[in-house]
C-alpha cells in the first residue's frame, strides 16, 4: 500500500508544472500574434520530446529553459553513412592522373604521327596499378573508419530556447541554440547569432516537419555535405 501512495505522489509530481512556465506558455511572441508560446513550441512535427524547465541563474533571475529533441536523427545518420560509403565507392571508379598521362601520350602520337613510346606507357601502367591499389586501400580504410566512429555515437540533436522572466506575465526570449552529436559534424554546440535566430524562430512557427527538413531549411545540412567532399579530398590529397 506504502509502495502505490509513493508511485502515486511520484505520477502526480512529475505532471506538475511550475506556474512560470504555465505563464509562459500563455504569452505571445512579438511579431508572431497568432500563436502562443505553448501553441507554437510543445507540438512541434519534428519534436520527438519537448521539455520545460526553469531555473535561477547566477544573479538570481527566474529563467525558463526549452529543449526540443529532434525525431528522426538514427535514421538520418544511417542515410549519411550509406552516402559516403556510396560516394567514396565511386570515386574508386574515377579516372586517374596517371590514366590521363596514357592518354595525353597516345594524344602526343598522334599529333606527331609517331608510334606512341611503348617504354613509357608500360612504366606508366605499372604506376597507375599501384594508384589504384592504393587508392582502394585508403578507401576501405575510410570506410572501416567511418563505420568504427559511427558504432561509437548516440546521434542526437537538441535545440534550446532560454525566456527570462522580466515582470508579471513578462518574458524576455534571452537566447538560443542547438547542441547535437553527428558522424558528420562531430559533438556541436552552437548559440544562435542574430540571423539564425531570426531563422530558427520562422522554421519553430512555421513547424518544419521532419529533422532533415530542417537541417536544409536552417542550412545546417551545407555542413554536412561539405563533410563528405572533405572526406573525397583527403583521400586524394593522400595518394
Amino acid at each position: 500500500m506504502r509502495s502505490l501512495i509513493l508511485l502515486i505522489i511520484a505520477v502526480a509530481l512529475s505532471g506538475c508544472e511550475s506556474s512560470e512556465v504555465s505563464e509562459l506558455k500563455e504569452t505571445k511572441l512579438p511579431g508572431y500574434p497568432t500563436f502562443t508560446i505553448e501553441q507554437a513550441f510543445e507540438n512541434r512535427a519534428a519534436c520527438g520530446e519537448v521539455t520545460w524547465e526553469k531555473n535561477e541563474d547566477s544573479r538570481g533571475r527566474t529563467v525558463i529553459n526549452y529543449e526540443c529533441h529532434m525525431d528522426g536523427v538514427d535514421e538520418f545518420e544511417s542515410r549519411f553513412l550509406e552516402d559516403v560509403i556510396v560516394s567514396l565507392n565511386n570515386l574508386s571508379e574515377e579516372e586517374t592522373p596517371v590514366e590521363r598521362s596514357i592518354k595525353q601520350v597516345h594524344l602526343d602520337a598522334d599529333y606527331w604521327d609517331e608510334e606512341p613510346d611503348q617504354e613509357h606507357i608500360s612504366e606508366l601502367e605499372e604506376k597507375q596499378e599501384q594508384y589504384l591499389s592504393k587508392r582502394q586501400k585508403i578507401i576501405d580504410s575510410t570506410i572501416e573508419n567511418l563505420k568504427a566512429r559511427s558504432a561509437d555515437i548516440e546521434p542526437h540533436f537538441v535545440e534550446t530556447f532560454r525566456w527570462i522572466k522580466i515582470g508579471d506575465n513578462e518574458f524576455h526570449l534571452d537566447s538560443g541554440g542547438y547542441r547535437m552529436a553527428s558522424l558528420a559534424l562531430g559533438n556541436t554546440e552552437i548559440d544562435y547569432s542574430s540571423y539564425r535566430f531570426d531563422t530558427a524562430l520562422a522554421l519553430v512557427y512555421e513547424d518544419i516537419g521532419s529533422y532533415e527538413e530542417y537541417l536544409q531549411r536552417s542550412r545546417i545540412i551545407d555542413g554536412i555535405n561539405h563533410q563528405i567532399g572533405e572526406i573525397r579530398r583527403q583521400i586524394l590529397r593522400s595518394l
